[in-house]
């Protein structure tokens, strides 16, 4: 009798579409358009590639924050000036693609990561693309999150022009989403020690065992290989073949 596959490794991302390490930094890849890949596009990326069951996560990053003592970048001058006008920037322009600061930030994302705990609970499978286009939406765009018409106009094309509003008017404010995202933020803290965003969790083999790894970051690709035993290809691993 032929032995049973090995179930795929499990890897929780816990993010918050205000955070632009959790969603990427510019990567250039030979023979291929620039890129924006780190954290959430990253682990994407590697997800076939490393056979892994990734769980998108949506959580509060500002309840986090509160729960934690923990403040944005630009409570610390120094820290705001090398991310947002040094870092971010520099980035864009050696790897050609745009990022653009938010003209308000940090903006409250309750009702964002409301309605993507929303597509989450009822197993939608835009939950990925729904991420992106949000992030897309206020780091490449420079729209409001706060805006239900523009939220509904950047969801459409993911879910659909009803489900889009339905989302962005009732779905998000249901006591149950509320309550899932309220629960999913305390996880994070309590159970693996959040403080900011993006964090990897390696899963046991069940939910009731301790996590294998806990890691914060969004540059900890390297380390998230090494924990799973699998190969790092690069920033870009399309560029390996695979």
């Amino acid at each position: 009798m032929a032995a049973a596959a090995a179930r795929p490794q499990r890897v929780a991302f816990f993010y918050d579409v205000v955070s632009p390490y959790s969603w990427c930094v510019p990567v250039a890849a030979v023979g291929l358009p620039s890129v924006m890949l780190m954290g959430f596009e990253a682990l994407m990326r590697y997800r076939s590639i490393w056979n892994i069951d990734v769980e998108l996560c949506p959580f509060f990053l500002g309840g986090a924050m509160h729960a934690t003592g923990n403040k944005p970048p630009q409570s610390l001058p120094a820290k705001g000036v090398y991310v947002f006008k040094r870092d971010l920037p520099r980035q864009s322009r050696l790897y050609g693609v745009t990022m653009d600061f938010p003209t308000q930030f940090p903006q409250l994302t309750l009702k964002s990561m409301r309605i993507l705990t929303a597509l989450k609970m009822e197993g939608s499978d835009k939950l990925e693309a729904a991420s992106r286009s949000l992030w897309q939406l206020y780091w490449r765009d420079q729209q409001s999150l706060g805006d239900d018409t523009t939220l509904e106009r950047y969801l459409a094309p993911v879910v659909g022009a009803t489900r889009a509003r339905a989302l962005v008017e009732t779905d998000h404010s249901r006591q149950e989403v509320k309550d899932e995202l309220a629960r999913a933020t305390r996880q994070a803290v309590e159970d693996f020690g959040a403080f900011g965003a993006p964090l990897y969790v390696v899963r046991g083999a069940t939910d009731a065992d301790p996590p294998v790894a806990i890691l914060f970051g969004s540059d900890r690709i390297e380390a998230l290989a090494m924990m799973l035993g699998k190969p790092y290809l690069g920033a870009n691993p399309l560029r390996a073949g695979l």
